[in-house]
């Protein structure tokens, strides 16, 4: 019989002999660990021993200061945070990495904004992102903030919907009138005195404006657009 004082955890785990194989060692352990930690009974822990008869957890080839600190991890957590590098790890990390691609790179495209046009809906360099699928069955409605597509995949411009195909749309001293009709917008915090002549929105087109108005006319993007330009909806 060969016997060796180790130390782990803490002193409720310290078992003074170590005899037998591993399953000696393991079987050994967890007793007496259940005997003096009562509240640790639910944990299941995987444990080994090497032919020196000091405890290491599975994974480890040789004792790792850092052995005891995981070992006070419960199983499930420990497997998340600390999995083993093994075939299975590989292929859910591939899984990972190619739905991410997926959803991230074509549905749901992570925005860096840059610029005034929209503020104080969205501010210069915050972060949104847009939903691809939201028009996918049904248009854009008024009111809607969009992302049109302004310069290839990578430049996209946020701008808000206020008229639809079909309707008459005109600012009067910066005010939006559609249909001859005064539209409230409460998210326009600035305004500037624009005065644009009545206009038609064509049909499949929509016609798209920043919130911010407290800029010129001609500083500002916006009119009349078709809505194959517009890649998604904003989210949040």
């Amino acid at each position: 019989m060969a016997c060796q004082r180790i130390s782990l955890l803490s002193r409720a785990l310290r078992p003074s002999c170590v005899q037998g194989d591993g399953k000696g060692v393991r079987k050994t352990f967890l007793l007496t660990w259940r005997q003096r930690s009562p509240r640790l009974l639910n944990r299941t822990y995987v444990l080994q021993a090497n032919p020196s008869c000091l405890l290491i957890p599975e994974g480890y080839s040789s004792f790792h200061p850092y052995c005891c600190a995981l070992l006070m991890i419960p199983a499930p957590f420990r497997r998340f945070f600390f999995p083993h590098l093994d075939k299975r790890y590989a292929v859910r990390l591939i899984i990972v990495a190619c739905v991410s691609y997926l959803i991230f790179g074509h549905l749901l495209i992570p925005l860096r904004i840059q610029g005034l046009s929209m503020d104080p809906t969205y501010r210069d360099r915050s972060f949104a992102l847009c939903w691809r699928l939201q028009y996918l069955f049904s248009p854009p409605e008024r009111f809607d903030v969009v992302t049109v597509r302004f310069s290839g995949r990578s430049v996209m411009l946020l701008k808000r919907v206020v008229a639809l195909p079909g309707e008459t749309v005109e600012f009067r001293q910066g005010l939006l009138y559609v249909n001859g009709g005064f539209i409230e917008e409460p998210y326009v915090r600035h305004r500037s005195a624009w005065d644009l002549p009545p206009r038609t929105i064509a049909s499949g087109h929509v016609y798209v404006v920043g919130d911010n108005r407290g800029t010129s006319m001609d500083r500002h993007r916006f009119g009349e657009i078709d809505m194959q330009r517009i890649v998604g909806g904003v989210f949040p």
